[in-house]
């Protein structure tokens, strides 16, 4: 884990030093994507900013409908 950890950090150095936004995720503990991944509230808050700022701004709006939709969805729960 700590060859990785140096990795992120020089990854995160070239990034800043050539201007381009990024993010990386990795965990110590094994997920998927595609399965059942947990993922920090920080984590999703990067995942939609980068989504954000590389999607047209009408796939953005689509993404938001779907968050806004799971959102009242989510406050019938209760």
């Amino acid at each position: 884990m700590e060859t990785i950890r140096r990795l992120v950090a020089e990854l995160e150095r070239l990034c800043t030093a050539m201007g381009v936004n990024y993010a990386v995720f990795f965990s110590e503990r094994p997920h998927s994507i595609t399965g059942g991944a947990t993922f920090t509230t920080e984590e999703i808050a990067i995942l939609f900013e980068t989504f954000s700022r590389k999607l047209p701004l009408e796939q953005v709006k689509f993404l938001r409908a779907v968050m806004d939709t799971i959102i009242r969805d989510r406050t019938s729960w209760n």
